[in-house]
């Protein structure tokens, strides 16, 4: 899954589990289950790594981040404006994306593109147009469930 989708999940899990003793660590395993079962395609972390010297590579690109960001800040707007939010919301949000955080996250800001990790070996969904449908229906049920609840 993708940081957006990490996001709501240590969300909700703040929300079901109040307890940070169990919901923080809660929010780090569920990092794992989410990208195990559908992690972006591997031609997404090609795209990160190289160049970008076709056009197919820098559109891919491009509509990832766009994606990426505008339903990011989304969902911190919709996080911000609840008022049954907590810091443990918080720090549950920020550890479910902290397995990314050493090998795709610091590389990417640095602008290191090349030195990014692909480290999701293990995946039970193949088909990358699947992987990113899935990404992206549960952002929007993500979205819908922080609007309404």
């Amino acid at each position: 899954m993708m940081l957006q989708n990490h996001m709501i999940t240590g969300y909700v899990i703040s929300r079901i589990i109040p307890n940070p003793l169990i919901s923080i660590p809660l929010s780090i395993a569920s990092h794992y289950f989410l990208d195990l079962t559908t992690y972006p395609s591997k031609e997404m972390e090609i795209a990160l790594q190289d160049d970008l010297k076709t056009l197919r590579d820098k559109i891919t690109f491009y509509f990832v981040m766009s994606f990426l960001v505008l339903t990011s800040i989304i969902i911190l707007i919709l996080v911000i404006k609840n008022p049954k939010t907590t810091y443990i919301s918080y720090l549950c949000m920020i550890a479910a994306n902290l397995p990314d955080l050493p090998g795709q996250i610091i590389p990417l800001i640095r602008g290191k593109r090349g030195t990014i990790k692909y480290n999701h070996t293990h995946q039970i969904v193949h088909d990358p147009y699947l992987k990113m449908t899935i990404n992206q229906v549960y952002t929007l049920l993500g979205i819908f469930y922080l609007f309404f609840a």
